[in-house]
């Protein structure tokens, strides 16, 4: 039995004769092999570009999101609201105990507990508590009140209070503004 010749054909892209790509009797493709295999490598290349650039998008996307931006806005206050109250050496008290420690190792306690949007970014009702009182004890919320009530009198302690039963939902363009008030704020403190 002798084999059938199989006729050589052009190919589409360099146009040069080759041996067609047979599978079960069928041409597969009217390229040579160079052409073929730089087609199939463009191609993983393409698709390659497109899930990065799916990828960036659904970064961005998430750069954007309420739940970072609240990250982003919380790291800022907790800063602020740490160093508020420094002195030179940048060492703060903690108002229900009152250690002193240097302002990266409190943290700042909220007078409500609870991570309620209504006061979450409340200026008035965060200040730097050492990581035993706002975590161990429970922010301390007899002594918290004590404080707030010498410092502001019972009308803004009050007005907390009354917040804690407020709903808020932020939008993304309420974090971003509230980011910059932030670091308009984070500013001022460096230039004192």
């Amino acid at each position: 039995m002798s084999q059938k010749e199989i006729k050589k054909i052009t190919c589409s892209d360099c146009r040069n004769k080759h041996t067609p790509f047979l599978r079960n009797g069928l041409i597969t493709t009217r390229k040579c092999l160079k052409c073929f295999l730089k087609h199939q490598k463009l191609k993983k290349k393409k698709a390659r570009e497109r899930v990065k650039l799916r990828k960036k998008k659904n970064r961005e996307k998430k750069k954007n999101s309420i739940s970072s931006l609240k990250k982003v806005c919380w790291k800022l206050c907790s800063e602020y609201n740490r160093r508020k109250n420094a002195n030179e050496q940048e060492m703060v008290g903690c108002i229900t105990c009152g250690k002193y420690q240097h302002w990266k190792k409190q943290q700042a306690g909220h007078f409500i507990p609870g991570r309620n949007n209504a006061y979450l970014f409340d200026d008035r009702g965060i200040f730097a508590q050492c990581f035993g009182c706002n975590c161990m004890k429970a922010g301390m919320w007899v002594e918290y009140e004590a404080f707030m009530i010498r410092t502001f009198g019972i009308d803004l302690v009050d007005e907390l209070k009354a917040l804690k039963y407020v709903t808020r939902k932020f939008t993304p363009s309420d974090l971003k503004d509230l980011i910059e008030e932030y670091k308009l704020k984070i500013k001022r403190l460096d230039e004192k």
